[in-house]
């Protein structure tokens, strides 16, 4: 096992905002479960020991394992000194046994689980989504009549474009905490760019244009950020992608 975060660097006019970036591969699930002791609270282990369902506990685990290496990458700060809880909504809350100004968004799919952490007073979020084509009608009645005008002319990758419109409005929902209980269409895609090369796609929303998206695909998986849009991202967006293809890399051994 060997899963390291990566610190991602906002710039915000003359201002730098730091955040972390962590993933797991699911193969990795047996081997965090054995040092679980060693990450989870005992509020966390409780809940954890009372999942009855498999994947469940696998994304439960893995979330808060990159959550709490994300955290402790930026702030210093012993993994069980951190709890993740969960709001009404689902979402993840951060209580820490000092105040650490910061929050975290926890996502995971089939192959991977992630977490990121940054400021509280730059609301983010991430999603990772598995491509599946057989999921790709099913996105599709989901979406508004503008986005899907602006993938009419992609039908021989339709999978891949639908899916980043889908995971990039699944962040959003984190950035509102509602995540998709409020009518999808408020949170339409307004326009996106995609650098087919590196199939990284770069966009924004009709209705929140405060903040904007990032999509990178390894393999089939995708990876979103949503940041605010006043932030510009000083990582290399590269090694981001490099990030995601060592975890599709790890499951696949």
């Amino acid at each position: 096992m060997d899963i390291n975060p990566l610190k991602l660097q906002f710039l915000n006019k003359t201002k730098t905002i730091d955040a972390s970036l962590c993933l797991a591969p699911s193969a990795d699930f047996d081997i965090i479960c054995a040092n679980k002791t060693y990450f989870l609270s005992s509020n966390e282990q409780s809940v954890f020991n009372d999942l009855l369902h498999a994947s469940r506990r696998q994304t439960y685990l893995l979330g808060r394992y990159c959550a709490k290496t994300a955290i402790s990458s930026l702030k210093k700060i012993y993994f069980k000194e951190t709890e993740i809880k969960n709001g009404i909504f689902g979402q993840p809350l951060l209580s820490a046994s000092r105040h650490l100004d910061l929050e975290v968004s926890i996502s995971h799919c089939g192959s991977t689980a992630g977490a990121f952490v940054f400021p509280t007073a730059y609301p983010m979020a991430l999603d990772v989504e598995d491509i599946n084509i057989e999921y790709t009608s099913i996105i599709s009645s989901f979406l508004s009549e503008k986005e899907n005008n602006l993938i009419s002319g992609s039908k021989k990758h339709l999978d891949v474009y639908t899916t980043a419109i889908w995971t990039a409005k699944e962040a959003l929902g984190k950035v509102l905490k509602c995540g998709f209980l409020a009518e999808s269409n408020i949170f339409e895609i307004k326009s996106f760019e995609y650098n087919s090369v590196d199939q990284i796609f770069k966009g924004k929303f009709s209705f929140f244009p405060n903040w904007n998206f990032l999509v990178i695909t390894a393999g089939q998986t995708m990876l979103t950020l949503v940041f605010p849009s006043a932030l510009i991202l000083n990582t290399n967006q590269c090694i981001i992608k490099d990030m995601l293809n060592s975890v599709m890399e790890s499951n696949s051994k």
